[in-house]
């Protein structure tokens, strides 16, 4: 089981993926901004935090950019319905781990997942970055 934190100001996002989420077995944590999201990493350090790219007030690059000095070993990962080399340079550039196109979604997410519960097993790292 991960601890997942969702970013994104879209309700139905929200709601879809922690249901999936759930489902798996999950932890699940939502946010619908910068504020309310890096306050819940503070408490709980999740695992993983999937932020989308364009929240309502903010820019997902910077939630990113904050969230790497107070989370240095979770999984980053930005989300969003528009892909792009640019982006996702600029991601890189901000401490994403990774990129996740919403028409993607779930099954990115799932490998993605998949890839960072067999980590967490193997090395006994708790899913964590190295």
């Amino acid at each position: 089981m991960l601890r997942i934190l969702v970013v994104d100001d879209d309700f139905t996002i929200l709601r879809g993926l922690r249901s999936l989420l759930e489902e798996l077995g999950h932890r699940v944590y939502v946010a619908s901004d910068g504020e309310s999201a890096l306050r819940v990493s503070k408490e709980l350090t999740p695992d993983v935090v999937l932020v989308d790219l364009l929240l309502a007030y903010e820019n997902g690059l910077d939630i990113i950019e904050q969230l790497r000095p107070i989370l240095p070993r979770c999984h980053l990962a930005l989300m969003t319905s528009w892909p792009g080399d640019e982006i996702i340079y600029e991601a890189e550039a901000c401490g994403a781990d990774v990129f996740v196109a919403k028409d993607e979604l779930p099954s990115a997410l799932l490998l993605l997942l998949r890839h960072l519960e067999r980590q967490r097993q193997g090395n006994g790292s708790g899913g964590h970055r190295q």
